[in-house]
């Protein structure tokens, strides 16, 4: 299952990621938002530490 996983997301994730990422770029204005998470059971670092997630979006539709 983990090899189908990696492949899948390997065709489908990555295309659309670089794709969205193209895009965001090209737009004069982008938005960025920085906010912290605790993240249970993540191998080598304590519950306690600071995890952090990123949004990015722009302004405009279309």
């Amino acid at each position: 299952m983990a090899n189908w996983l990696i492949t899948g997301s390997e065709r489908w994730l990555t295309p659309l990621y670089d794709y969205m990422h193209a895009e965001l770029l090209k737009r004069d204005i982008a938005h960025a938002d920085e906010t912290t998470l605790q993240v249970l059971k993540e191998p080598g670092r304590a519950a306690q530490t600071k995890s952090y997630l990123w949004l990015y979006r722009t302004g405009r539709i279309g």
